[in-house]
């Protein structure tokens, strides 16, 4: 193998940022997805936490990514990719329920998101006390 040319990790940073994510107008460094970069002697190692399954597009970032760092110079090029840490395990049909503690003099609780609906919820909830 031959020794790549003086490359800071500063300058494959910016190549990697002309690299977007697949799908997608942003790219891969400003997703955050770039966990590290370094230099070895003949070429570069980049860790990138993806939090996707999907092996096209994995593979298709691979591809990207290599091809940047080739036209540039850069033939060996080591990719890890890793999953965030707090990403649940579990399919969503097997996580267990979140345990809830009845509210006293509390029958129904009704869930809302924006002033509008809790207009709504509360005269839906007088008409519906008075029949």
């Amino acid at each position: 193998m031959e020794k790549i040319k003086n490359i800071t990790v500063e300058e494959i940073k910016n190549l990697l940022k002309e690299i977007n994510y697949p799908g997608f107008s942003r790219d891969i460094v400003s997703f955050g997805m770039v966990k590290n970069v370094s230099t070895t002697e003949n070429g570069v190692e980049i860790t990138l936490q993806i939090n996707s399954d999907n092996t096209e597009t994995i593979s298709k970032l691979q591809n990207e990514i290599r091809e940047k760092l080739k036209a540039n110079g850069i033939e060996d090029v080591n990719l890890t990719f890793q999953k965030p840490k707090n990403q649940s395990v579990q399919p969503a049909g097997q996580q267990k329920p979140i345990n809830q503690q009845p509210i006293p003099g509390v029958k129904h609780i009704i869930a809302t998101a924006s002033g509008r609906a809790v207009w709504v919820n509360q005269r839906w909830l007088l008409i519906w006390q008075r029949q």
